[in-house]
């Protein structure tokens, strides 16, 4: 008997829930006001303390999709790395989570990002988002202290706007990393999506995507 528990709590360890973006991609149809941050002054000569983030990414995998040549399947890992659970928004209904009125509205988005590009600028290549209220049922996930999530999303390919640059300037191949968008709207502005608080997160690792 000794050695059930050990064992059970090693299982319940080993389970890491999936937000699957593949088999249930998000929605949203409804467009949303001019989405804004508060931002705030800075005086000169002064730099506001950066925050701890409170995850950490992994990029895992990037692998071909079995039934679309031009897509690739991003897998991430998420990890609370703070000292309190973190409610990681995972709502796909975009209208309900984000209707106007909603306690709590928040988005994610889950990017693949190239580091370099020809003209040394950060690119997005693509990604996905999902979306969370206080007044959506099961629009949230809580993480708790040192608990993690795997993310799965598409990545096309053929649509994305800066793989075609990055192909138009000579890349068959292009080293990317994970990054994740938290944005908590405020909620007190009913008419756009204003955004109070966000917080971003990079993966650490990369790896190499083949875009020819």
């Amino acid at each position: 008997m000794r050695f059930i528990f050990p064992v059970v709590l090693m299982l319940l360890q080993s389970h890491v829930p999936l937000i699957d973006l593949v088999a249930e991609p998000s929605r949203r149809t409804e467009s949303p006001g001019s989405i804004t941050s508060s931002g705030g002054g800075v005086i000169e000569g002064q730099q506001p303390p950066k925050p701890i983030p409170p995850l950490s990414l992994k990029l895992e995998s990037i692998s071909p999709s079995t039934t679309q040549p031009e897509v690739r399947i991003v897998e991430i890992l998420i990890t609370n790395i703070s000292g309190t659970p973190y409610s990681l928004p995972v709502g796909r209904d975009g209208n309900a989570a984000m209707k106007p009125g909603n306690r709590g509205r928040r988005e994610i988005g889950f990017w693949l990002r190239a580091p370099r590009r020809p003209d040394n600028l950060l690119g997005t290549l693509g990604g996905s988002i999902a979306y969370g209220s206080e007044d959506t049922n099961g629009s949230f996930l809580t993480l708790p202290p040192g608990g993690s999530a795997r993310v799965r999303f598409p990545l096309n390919l053929k649509i994305s706007r800066e793989i075609y640059k990055l192909k138009q300037a000579g890349f068959t191949s292009v080293s990317v990393h994970a990054a994740l968008t938290d944005a908590w709207m405020d909620d007190s502005r009913i008419d756009t999506d204003f955004i109070s608080r966000e917080v971003r997160v990079s993966s650490e690792n990369t790896q190499t995507l083949p875009i020819q």
